[in-house]
């Protein structure tokens, strides 16, 4: 395995055996070093392709010495598509001795990442929602895994609150105080489904999952693991959202009446 493989990957405490890539030649504190590890290769979404694309390290990449066990290493990708957008990355690098050996072992510590005008961390398109995502997965490339959390339970609370808006459903009680989200949740859904049916019976689950980590009781690292997984969920109910959206809108400009509403007239 050579060290490009081990930073395709995301980081994790996991130590990979690797080819050596520093020339068992001693890299000194400060000074930089150009090394041939191979093509680093991320997924970002392109906006000149309109899709998710393989961005993959078409230069050298160059590592800078920190100490024996630790080094940085900096590399430029390119969308392999239409080679036009671009994004810097950026790794600190570990090893479990030193790294100047021929097999030397090592993981990712951090990974840094700046994107350039037409790069997305993804292709999710939901208005002003778009903007929290684009803040969770920033979190979540910076290794911030309750962080990354936060954003998504936002997402959600949200994303909810509009539909209960929409459907005209209170979410204040008569004594001015808010309704509990659990309650909201469930009129929402069962006025206007909106949770993929693959774990409607536990709607409240990722709610309580993600309030889990929020409130400190789970690792940077048991985050970290858990986010992708959480998002799918997240996205899976925006979508159902966005089509139910679009649904609506189309039944209205053709001027059906569905469920005795008031579009159209009777036949």
């Amino acid at each position: 395995m050579r060290l490009s493989n081990v930073l395709s990957r995301d980081p994790s405490k996991k130590f990979w055996e690797i080819e050596g890539f520093l020339s068992q030649k001693l890299l000194k504190k400060g000074l930089q070093r150009k090394i041939d590890i191979g093509n680093i290769a991320l997924e970002f979404f392109c906006e000149e392709c309109d899709s998710m694309r393989t961005f993959r390290s078409q230069k050298a990449s160059y590592c800078m010495g920190i100490d024996r066990n630790l080094v940085s290493v900096n590399s430029l990708l390119g969308c392999v598509q239409c080679e036009k957008n671009q994004v810097l990355v950026w790794f600190l690098v570990e090893g479990n001795e030193d790294l100047h050996k021929s097999s030397p072992s090592v993981r990712i510590v951090k990974r840094g990442v700046k994107l350039f005008g037409g790069v997305k961390y993804g292709q999710e398109s939901y208005n002003e929602l778009s903007e929290l995502l684009y803040k969770a997965e920033t979190c979540f490339f910076d290794e911030l895994g309750v962080g990354a959390v936060i954003y998504l339970r936002v997402i959600l609370e949200r994303v909810i609150y509009q539909v209960a808006d929409t459907l005209e459903i209170a979410t204040i009680r008569t004594n001015g105080r808010y309704k509990g989200f659990r309650n909201i949740l469930e009129e929402v859904d069962s006025k206007q489904s909106i949770i993929p049916p693959q774990f409607r019976q536990e709607r409240y689950k990722l709610f309580e999952e993600m309030s889990e980590i929020v409130h400190g009781r789970s690792t940077e690292e048991q985050a970290l693991n858990k986010y992708r997984h959480l998002k799918e969920l997240v996205n899976g109910i925006l979508k159902t959202v966005e089509i139910n959206q679009t649904t609506s809108e189309a039944i209205e400009k053709l001027g059906w009446q569905i469920n005795g509403g008031s579009n159209g007239s009777k036949r």
